[in-house]
């Protein structure tokens, strides 16, 4: 059942929705001191791509696409559990 379930669409604009608000808001809140916002964004965009990218690879784990994790292991173990 776990592998079978997925982010739905609605989901993934609310994330980028909320990431980008959130983004814009930094900004007005910090357009007075570059450097601080300059080093503010960059750290809070790189935190955005990292669990971007961390929701897509566990998005559908045992899927096609870009990131595949082979169910090799779990089987090999399910199969020892029922001997």
């Amino acid at each position: 059942m776990l592998s079978q379930s997925e982010i739905a669409p609605i989901q993934w604009i609310a994330i980028i929705v909320i990431a980008v608000l959130i983004l814009i808001t930094l900004a007005m809140v910090l357009i007075e001191h570059r450097l601080a916002m300059a080093i503010t964004m960059f750290i809070y965009s790189t935190a955005i791509a990292i669990c971007l990218v961390l929701l897509l690879v566990y998005d559908r784990p045992f899927g096609a696409g870009g990131f595949v994790i082979r169910p090799t292991v779990l089987q090999a173990v399910g199969a020892r559990l029922s001997d």
